[in-house]
């Protein structure tokens, strides 16, 4: 399973005075980034999957907060140009950003900062077999907060890669397993992000990898929201560069109002493979809304 973006303060498994979906913050949460943990279970077996990390919750209530997170555009290739965006954030006007580059292991469990403090990042060479990031810090005249971005593919060494590209190198899944590789699910892209109309479908991009950072052909993806206020998409398979997109259609009970997200859990798997078992992939991925 891929690793969310945030580096928690909390790991929080129940709302703190909240309603059944959500949680209010308290004053313990400030300079934190919240995540939460999901368990499926039946007869077969159980599996957990972990939400990405909000943004730090501000000390004042006009600091900077993030509504979507920081975004990263470009390759993960050495010498090419990564790019960073704000992402969108509320508070009061003017907001000044500042932003740190990051590199990480594959697994996203170790990152350290690169010292690189531009907009832009170019790719190094002691950067290949590791993931990049950016923290994106706003500020104000009333305090300052973070942001994190997910991470890019693992750097490769030259020519094409990251952003979830690949273009017909991808492994099949059906030789995924017999090293006990499993499948991640290794990027969710909404578009629009954020979500500011029902009437607007979403175009939902998904890329899937194994545990050995190559992309995967056929795997089969699932997705739906959490709770369910959006329309669910047949499962379709993975292409040759690793990826499968969906329209989404929000229903009329899909939240539009700032500072929400909404919530989906996917999975990528093989068909045939037992529910909760086999080579399966999960991951909890949310789309932030804002009204217009």
């Amino acid at each position: 399973m891929a690793t969310p973006r945030g580096d928690c303060g909390l790991d929080q498994g129940a709302s703190q005075g909240g309603d059944e979906h959500g949680v209010r913050h308290v004053q313990a949460d400030v300079g934190h980034t919240i995540r939460f943990r999901v368990t499926a279970k039946n007869s077969e077996g159980s599996t957990t999957a972990m939400s990405n990390a909000t943004g730090e919750v501000p000390s004042k209530t006009n600091a900077p907060a993030e509504i979507s997170p920081p975004t990263i555009s470009g390759s993960a290739a050495v010498g090419q140009r990564l790019t960073a965006t704000n992402g969108t954030w509320q508070g009061t006007d003017p907001i000044s950003y500042s932003y740190s580059w990051q590199t990480c292991n594959a697994a996203v469990t170790s990152c350290s900062a690169t010292g690189k403090t531009d907009q832009t990042y170019t790719v190094a060479a002691s950067d290949v077999g590791r993931r990049v990031r950016v923290r994106v810090t706003a500020k104000n005249g009333a305090g300052s907060s973070s942001g994190l971005s997910d991470t890019t593919d693992v750097v490769a060494s030259g020519g094409g890669g990251g952003g979830g590209g690949g273009g017909g190198n991808a492994v099949n899944v059906k030789d995924v397993g017999p090293a006990g590789e499993r499948l991640t699910v290794d990027k969710v892209v909404f578009n629009p992000n954020p979500v500011t109309s029902r009437s607007v479908p979403i175009r939902v991009t998904i890329t899937v990898k194994d545990t050995k950072g190559r992309l995967v052909q056929g795997a089969l993806v699932f997705i739906r929201s959490t709770p369910i206020v959006t329309s669910t998409p047949t499962d379709a398979p993975t292409g040759a560069d690793g990826t499968v997109s969906y329209s989404i259609q929000p229903r009329s009970d899909f939240p539009i109002k700032n500072s929400f997200s909404v919530q989906f859990f996917v999975k990528a798997y093989r068909q045939g493979d037992p529910t909760l078992a086999g080579i399966a992939g999960t991951r909890l991925v949310q789309v932030a809304t804002r009204t217009p």
